[in-house]
């Protein structure tokens, strides 16, 4: 694969650094690099983003998956190959990305779903996975990182 862009660096520099930032900010978060490869691939199959597919079975293969799986993640729903962890990952992953094509995203049943099959990472100190109170973020990161951070389509003014 050809980089398309000569200096990645001298087109905006400080974006590229907080991409940087940000993924090793999440691999330091304890989540399995299998789970993050695939829930990363999945998301770069529905943007259809070449480089990030490319990037994503390299990131697989060298957390040590297997081909059968990268290449049926697109199916994740029939194939037999994932565990229970891994769709409870994948599920909110795919409904917040899909929020550019119009999805509801990440609803209260995918949500909850997600909280109660997700053994792969517990909530942070003082977390909630039910939604009283102050209702807790839903996104991607949320259900893998276990982090705040929206990604629904309406987020409330408050940020709440």
């Amino acid at each position: 694969m050809q980089n398309r862009l000569k200096n990645k660096n001298t087109n905006n520099p400080d974006v590229w650094k907080a991409v940087g930032h940000l993924q090793k900010a999440i691999a330091a978060g304890g989540v399995d690099p299998k789970l993050l490869a695939l829930v990363h691939l999945h998301s770069s199959q529905i943007n259809s983003c070449s480089a990030c597919l490319y990037a994503s079975v390299a990131g697989g293969k060298k957390a040590s998956d297997t081909d059968e799986r990268l290449h049926n993640v697109a199916a994740w729903r029939e194939a037999p190959f994932y565990t229970d962890a891994e769709p409870a990952a994948l599920a909110p992953a795919e409904a917040a990305t899909r929020l550019q094509d119009g999805a509801e995203g990440v609803t209260d049943e995918i949500w909850e779903e997600a909280n109660a099959q997700r053994p792969f990472l517990p909530l942070p100190p003082g977390r909630s996975s039910t939604r009283t109170g102050r209702p807790m973020q839903k996104s991607l990161a949320g259900v893998v990182l276990g982090s705040p951070t929206a990604a629904t389509p309406n987020p409330s003014p408050s940020g709440a």
